[in-house]
C-alpha cells in the first residue's frame, strides 16, 4: 500500500510499476529491480516554494446563481492553492440571514472545502454562502467570497408516501400468526404534516387493524383504525388531524396485525429507502429499522430482526 504524508507520497507498487527498488552494482546504477514491495527506508527532502498571492476561491459549486439545487446539497469551494484547513470558515445562510448548522470538511488533494449541512436544506429557499479566514502556508489570508444559490421547489406528488402504489412485498404473508405492531422508521427533509397509515396486505391478513404515529422515544403522536380493506394490496386510513412532524426527525409509522401473516422483505433496510422528501432509513442511522413488538394489543416496537421491511408507510405533505 502506499506511504502518504501529504504532499508526499511514497507509491504503491502497481501505481508506476513496482515500488521498492534496487539493483546491485560495483558503482552507482539506477535501480530497477524490485523483490516483495520492500521498503528499503530510503527518503526524500522536500522543500516547497511559499505562494506570493493571499489564496482565491477559483470556483464553487453550486454555481453563483444556480436554481433548482437539490436540497440535500453540499456546497463547495475549490481554492488555486493549497490552504491550511484548519483556517478555512465556511458559513450558509438562509433568506432569513439564519445561519445553517453543519460541519466544514478540506479535500487537500482537489484544494477544495466542503460544507456538509447538518439536513436536508428548505424547498424553494435562497441561500447565500460565504468562504473567508483560509490562509496558505506563508500565512497570507484570503478575501471572504461570497455566492448564492436557490433550492429546488417541493415535490407536487405529494401527499407522499416512500413506497410507490405499485410495490409488491417479497413475502406477502409470513407464516406468524402471532398478534404484533410493526413498522418502520422515517424522515422527512422538510417539516410537513402526516395525514394519515398505509401498509401492504395479503389476504390471510386479517382483523381489525390500527396505525400509528410514534416520536423516535415511543411517544403515541396519532392513532386510526383502518375501515373499509381490500382483501389484499395496499390499504390506507387518514388521521383524523393531521399531525405537525419536524424536518430531519426520526418517527415511527406502525400498524397492529391482530392474527400476524404481515408482508414482509427480509434484509431490506440495510439500505435506506429515499424517496425525497421522505425516507425510509437504513439500520444504523438511528438504531435498528423494521420494527416490531408482540402483544395482545398496541405497543410501541422497539424490536428488529435482520433489517426487515414490513410494508408499513407514512402518508405526508410539505
Amino acid at each position: 500500500s502506499a506511504a502518504d504524508k501529504a504532499p508526499l507520497h511514497g507509491l504503491a507498487s502497481g501505481t508506476d510499476g513496482a515500488n521498492g527498488v534496487y539493483r546491485y552494482g560495483t558503482s552507482t546504477v539506477f535501480p530497477t529491480d524490485s523483490y516483495n514491495n520492500t521498503n528499503y527506508w530510503v527518503d526524500v527532502v522536500l522543500a516547497t516554494t511559499a505562494s506570493n498571492t493571499a489564496p482565491v476561491v477559483s470556483s464553487v459549486s453550486p454555481a453563483n446563481s444556480a436554481s433548482a439545487v437539490d436540497t440535500g446539497v453540499n456546497p463547495s469551494a475549490t481554492f488555486d492553492q493549497a490552504v491550511t484547513a484548519s483556517s478555512v470558515v465556511f458559513t450558509v445562510k438562509d433568506a432569513g440571514n439564519v445561519s445553517v448548522a453543519g460541519t466544514v470538511g478540506y479535500d487537500a488533494a482537489g484544494r477544495t472545502a466542503t460544507f456538509t449541512p447538518g439536513g436536508a436544506l428548505a424547498f424553494s429557499t435562497t441561500y447565500g454562502v460565504t468562504v473567508s479566514g483560509a490562509t496558505n502556508a506563508a500565512g497570507q489570508t484570503m478575501a471572504a467570497y461570497s455566492w448564492s444559490f436557490t433550492t429546488a421547489a417541493a415535490p407536487s406528488s405529494c401527499p407522499c408516501s416512500v413506497f410507490n402504489p405499485t410495490s409488491v412485498p417479497a413475502t406477502l404473508a409470513a407464516n406468524d400468526p402471532n398478534a404484533v405492531e410493526v413498522g418502520m422508521k422515517f424522515r422527512a427533509d422538510v417539516a410537513g404534516t402526516v395525514t394519515g397509515v398505509r401498509f401492504f396486505k395479503d389476504g390471510a391478513n386479517t382483523g381489525t387493524h390500527t396505525g400509528h404515529l410514534w416520536t423516535a422515544t415511543g411517544t403515541l403522536l396519532a392513532s386510526v383504525t383502518f375501515t373499509g380493506e381490500t382483501a389484499s394490496g395496499w390499504q390506507e386510513a387518514a388521521f383524523s388531524t393531521p399531525v405537525p412532524v419536524s424536518a430531519n426527525t426520526t418517527y415511527v409509522v406502525s400498524y397492529y396485525a391482530p392474527n400476524g401473516s404481515y408482508s414482509a422483505n427480509s434484509g431490506y433496510f440495510s439500505s435506506a429507502a429515499d424517496k425525497a422528501p421522505l425516507h425510509g432509513l437504513a439500520s444504523g442511522t438511528d438504531g435498528a429499522n423494521g420494527v416490531y413488538r408482540y402483544g395482545t394489543s398496541t405497543v410501541f416496537p422497539t424490536d428488529s430482526y435482520n433489517n426487515t421491511n414490513y410494508w408499513v408507510d407514512v402518508i405526508f405533505s410539505p
